[in-house]
């Protein structure tokens, strides 16, 4: 699944997988990129990216990519836990965590990032009719890719590994499929 130049050397980086509740459901935000970016053009994803020097950790890159990504400040976030580290075959080593939005604050996405910011019902990711694992093929290699499906959105890749993690730990069912 990787492209093997990428195996021995990855690039840190961190998403953010943050969770709201409102009016008693579970909501999560996603981001769907501009394509003004270098990587992931127009794809959903959760707001994160590459570490930089000045980060003393991956949990510090998160809260900054976020801030940078949407306008949304660190100090409204608590930190959940920290989900299973995956290597994306364009060659990230992505540290996922899991945040609450103690203040739901206006959010003020980056034009050149992000073309569009939403909200996802984690109920709606939990309902089978939603979710499928689409066979890839990447350097030769056949896998599951798992796909979530929200309105016009598809979310897979990176994002859709994520979150199927992200189901699999907040519910304590395996995600393959947790209702259906």
């Amino acid at each position: 699944m990787m492209d093997p130049k990428f195996i021995s050397n990855p690039i840190d980086a961190a998403v953010l997988v943050l969770c709201h509740k409102k009016n008693g459901e579970n909501y999560l935000l996603l981001t769907k990129r501009s394509e003004n970016v270098a990587h992931h053009k127009g794809q959903i994803c959760f707001p994160g990216g590459v570490k930089d020097k000045n980060d003393p950790t991956l949990w510090d890159t998160a809260l900054r990519e976020t801030w940078e990504e949407i306008g949304l400040p660190k100090e409204h976030v608590s930190f959940r836990r920290e989900l299973s580290v995956i290597t994306t075959p364009t060659g990230f080593r992505v540290t996922p965590f899991v945040g609450s939005i103690t203040n739901l604050h206006d959010l003020n996405p980056s034009p050149i990032e992000i073309a569009e910011v939403f909200w996802v019902p984690m109920n709606h990711l939990l309902d089978a009719k939603n979710f499928s694992l689409e066979k890839k093929i990447y350097f030769g290699i056949t896998y599951d890719d798992p796909t979530y499906i929200y309105k016009d959105y598809k979310i897979w890749g990176a994002t859709g590994r994520i979150m199927r993690d992200f189901l699999s730990v907040e519910t304590g069912i395996g995600v393959d499929f947790a209702k259906g």
